[in-house]
């Protein structure tokens, strides 16, 4: 037994198997029937060793039944040492028993010459059966997985077809159309269906996203744009279609199996599908695309509502509401001014109780700030008001839903004219504030206490 053992020391042993080879002889001198285990040796007493055709039936078997689950599980998913042996036990291989045959010697045809392209490369002899192993399992994994990505691929170019054919028909549905609202609209619509037809945030999403800012742009309205916050939420991840092959390579790099000791990969013997530097390219081209970020920046917008202390300025741009200045606002008349714009008289009136008139701070100390400034109390002079509210808005562009009288709108203008009369009322004051806009872009109508168009947040 101790000249066994001994002659069992001096094999030369490959590094990929030393750490299992090192327990094996240290078994074998303490257990000598354990030397007679593997595939082709002579087993226990009764027990037929297997022959060459079914060791290579078995590998066989194994490669062409090894799946994505295979690679990733437990026994494979950190070391791909681990991996190979996992492979070779399936197979009836004893990876630590020094005289298992070599796969590449019993199969002496190439067993799947378009991923082991390197088969007849790889040596014959029973030190090297671990590459052969090696080879075996990392083709398996790399033919799975690509098989898999290329249904999901050819998946996700199916519903990209879908959603750029319902996008091309509803931009076809607004040729000739220059009307703003429905313009916009249709294609705002347009925009939030895809997203609920499927999220995808490639091509058809992107597209939109572009053009919708376009039109906002071409209208006059990228401060609609911005203070609405159109661009969508998840602009960071959109981006345009690349060719199919870009497409499949970048579904494929997603969960591509791949291991901790990579040097033993045998990636020379094996089809390589992505290479490093095709990655890396690719990496590169997907963040340069997913560019709405910064190709539609958004400004910060903030428009006032009417106010009528302090009065704005001829030419600001404010916020009209359904009720200004605590006056409910209705339309009293709609007409068509001498430049064929959109005329809309809207008034209204109301009584405010103890309106507060010239306030000016105080000298008692009302609170105190998180960065520590005492702000102070207000001193005003209270009476009541009886107002009376009269607007004059022209439109240049008016809205695809028709304004009718005893509506009440919310619009967006700039400030041409604001006249206002006050006199003495009993106790109290009457005040007549005049003011005329010019539209930039009517938000909401209402109708009997009713939303029935918003324009354009969907």
């Amino acid at each position: 037994m101790a000249d066994r053992c001994s002659a069992r020391r001096s094999l030369v042993i490959p590094r990929f198997f030393r750490p299992l080879a090192s327990c094996l002889a240290l078994l074998s001198c303490v257990l000598p029937l354990s030397c007679a285990s593997g595939p082709g040796a002579t087993g226990p007493v009764g027990q037929k060793p297997a022959t060459d055709a079914e060791l290579v039936a078995a590998v066989l078997r194994t490669y062409q039944t090894w799946t994505v689950a295979d690679a990733l599980s437990p026994k494979c998913s950190v070391y791909f040492t681990a991996c190979a042996d996992f492979f070779a036990r399936r197979a009836g291989f004893d990876p630590q028993d020094l005289r298992t045959k070599n796969p590449r010697a019993l199969l002496l045809s190439n067993p799947d010459p378009v991923w082991l392209p390197g088969w007849d490369a790889l040596p014959q002899g029973p030190e090297h059966r671990h590459l052969a192993f090696a080879a075996l399992t990392y083709a398996a994994s790399m033919r799975e997985h690509f098989e898999a990505c290329g249904a999901v691929h050819k998946a996700d170019e199916a519903k990209r077809a879908t959603l750029d054919a319902f996008l091309d028909a509803e931009v076809a549905k607004l040729e000739g159309d220059n009307q703003p609202y429905r313009r916009l609209g249709a294609l705002a619509r347009a925009r939030g269906e895809l997203k609920r037809m499927d999220a995808h945030p490639i091509g058809a999403r992107y597209r939109a996203e572009v053009l919708l800012h376009y039109e906002f742009s071409r209208h006059n309205r990228q401060r609609i744009y911005d203070l609405q916050n159109q661009r969508a939420d998840d602009a960071a991840l959109l981006r345009p279609s690349f060719s199919s092959q870009d497409e499949l390579d970048l579904v494929c790099m997603k969960d591509l199996p791949s291991w901790q000791d990579n040097e033993s990969l045998p990636v020379s013997f094996v089809k390589i599908p992505i290479t490093r530097e095709r990655a890396a390219a690719l990496v590169a081209k997907l963040k340069a695309a997913q560019d709405l970020e910064a190709r539609i920046p958004l400004a910060e917008v903030a428009v006032p509502p009417f106010k009528d202390s302090p009065a704005p300025h001829a030419g600001a741009l404010l916020r009209l509401d359904r009720a200004a200045i605590g006056v409910p606002l209705f339309v009293k008349k709609v007409s068509d001014d001498k430049d064929g714009r959109l005329l809309l008289e809207l008034g209204g009136k109301a009584t405010v109780k103890d309106a507060p008139h010239d306030c000016r701070p105080s000298d008692k100390p009302d609170s105190v700030d998180p960065g520590g400034k005492i702000r102070y109390d207000t001193e005003c002079k209270r009476w009541d008001e009886a107002r009376q509210l009269r607007v004059v808005v022209r439109l240049a562009e008016r809205p695809d839903f028709t304004i009718q009288k005893d509506d009440q709108i919310v619009v967006i203008g700039m400030l041409v004219k604001l006249d206002t009369r006050r006199q003495k009322q009993g106790t109290g004051e009457a005040v007549d504030h005049a003011v005329e806009i010019d539209g930039l872009h009517v938000l909401e109508i209402w109708r009997q206490q009713l939303l029935v168009a918003d324009y354009f947040v969907q």
